[in-house]
């Protein structure tokens, strides 16, 4: 089993390389920092939204164990950890402990995207109606940024709870998938190409 400094070790690259992709830069960061204090005058707004959005949507939390208090508690450390930090390097460990919390809980990682969609359909709602434009592109950079490492996170969290329950290495793994995944794929293909 790989050792954690080796997970963080390239959770920083990928952090490294999507911050590129991104083109997440310091003009992006000075933007939210000099509106930091209209960003959290929204806050409260923005997370009563999403929390009403997941709230509304049981089948979607459905086996998802926390109270409604506890669901804003954490969209609110969230919300906090994104613009207060922006892309500090000593956030890779704060976004991959809220990646493997929800692998601890088991919630899903479509749960976290569909999630993340509700926070930037508020918070463009926000930005739009208060004209101001150019946090867009910015905070949506950093939410996407946060998503992929807290994705990355439960994915390895997966693989590695995965090789210790089984002794299946990583490379292992991914190789069984490649073994049938053209099969599997080729199938589904022409069944959906069928109907």
């Amino acid at each position: 089993m790989r050792g954690i400094d080796s997970i963080l070790k390239d959770l920083n690259k990928t952090y490294d390389r999507a911050k590129r992709f991104l083109e997440l830069d310091m003009e992006d960061l000075n933007i939210i920092r000099k509106n930091k204090d209209f960003l959290f005058k929204k806050y409260d707004k923005i997370i009563s939204n999403v929390v009403k959005s997941l709230l509304n949507n049981k089948e979607t939390i459905e086996g998802v164990d926390l109270t409604e208090d506890k669901i804003t508690e954490l969209l609110k450390r969230y919300y906090t950890l994104t613009i207060e930090e922006g892309t500090d390097p000593r956030l890779v460990k704060k976004i991959m402990k809220i990646g493997l919390a929800h692998i601890k809980r088991e919630i899903p990682p479509s749960l976290m995207i569909l999630t993340m969609g509700a926070f930037i359909r508020e918070t463009l709602r926000n930005l739009v109606s208060s004209g101001k434009s150019e946090l867009i592109l910015p905070i949506f950079k950093c939410h996407f940024l946060m998503l992929h490492i807290m994705l990355e996170a439960y994915n390895k969290a997966q693989l590695l709870s995965l090789e210790k329950a089984t002794k299946i290495s990583e490379s292992l793994y991914k190789r069984l998938i490649s073994l049938k995944a053209e099969e599997v794929c080729n199938k589904l293909i022409k069944y959906i190409s069928t109907e």
